[in-house]
């Protein structure tokens, strides 16, 4: 849901609370308002404490789950960063083929994998098997030096944090907030929105302004719930952006890995 639908759909709610309290003001005379007001002021407190609490507990879960999101994902492209850089240690041939499979996998994270978390809610199963890939050379990788042993090892605990990482940001990108849950909240708005129309505001453009502010506040507030549950589509998704200084820095190193033998012959 991007910014212009969450304001369209706000809109069309606050449309439809302003129409039934015009129409509660013309059909439902006032004293039967009145008559009825004790017992549904009632209602309407516990229904609102019930929906308060309710409310509450799911933004909570979902603010966490975003702020998880957005752990996961510089933590993963931290992890790459480092990674990167203990490489470079490496022999050179064994250190072009760690950053060449790794500038592999953060672009195809960027170009292809995003895009997907935004329209399918699920990983991209290429960018995986880049990652595997990954995995499977680092592995098989035959150093001699004790020294060379241990950076390949402390290379293999930053890969293996990054694949955890990855795992965190595919899980939060495809869990949301169960749609029964969903339909108990929309209910409650929708009767708590019902019983402020049929308050016993006399004046008929002072009642339409009170039920339309309270029916704002209720909306706005689900709304931002709906942005927030999936943390990479809609109006405030989490952009790639924590990748690409990554992508950058594996590209420089390559680059480094590449001039260094120039260099050499040409002294």
């Amino acid at each position: 849901m991007g910014s212009l639908g969450s304001l369209l759909v706000i809109g069309i709610v606050i449309s439809l609370s302003i129409c039934v309290t015009l129409l509660v003001h013309h059909h439902i005379e006032i004293g039967l308002r009145r008559r009825y007001h004790d017992v549904g002021a009632t209602m309407f407190l516990q229904l609102g404490v019930i929906f308060a609490v309710l409310l509450a507990f799911v933004f909570s879960e979902v603010w966490s789950e975003y702020n998880e999101a957005a752990h996961a994902l510089w933590a993963e492209s931290d992890a790459l960063r480092s990674m990167g850089v203990l490489a470079v240690t490496l022999p050179r041939e064994e250190a072009g083929t760690i950053l060449k499979a790794q500038r592999n996998y953060v672009e195809s994270v960027i170009e292809t994998e995003w895009p997907r978390l935004a329209g399918h809610r699920r990983g991209d199963k290429a960018t995986a098997e880049k990652l595997d890939t990954l995995t499977q050379q680092i592995a098989a990788m035959r150093l001699s030096e004790p020294d060379l042993n241990d950076t390949k090892r402390r290379v293999a605990a930053l890969l293996a944090q990054a694949q955890i990482e990855r795992d965190k940001r595919i899980f939060e990108a495809s869990y949301g907030v169960p749609l029964p849950l969903w339909v108990l909240l929309i209910i409650f708005s929708g009767l708590l929105s019902l019983f402020a129309s049929f308050s016993q505001i006399e004046d008929r453009l002072m009642a339409v302004a009170m039920s339309a502010c309270f029916t704002f506040g209720v909306a706005s507030i689900l709304v931002l719930v709906r942005l927030l549950d999936y943390p990479f589509e809609g109006a405030l998704s989490l952009p790639p952006d924590e990748f690409r200084p990554v992508l950058e820095r594996l590209t420089t190193l390559l680059k480094s890995i590449e001039v260094t033998p120039q260099q050499g012959a040409d002294q």
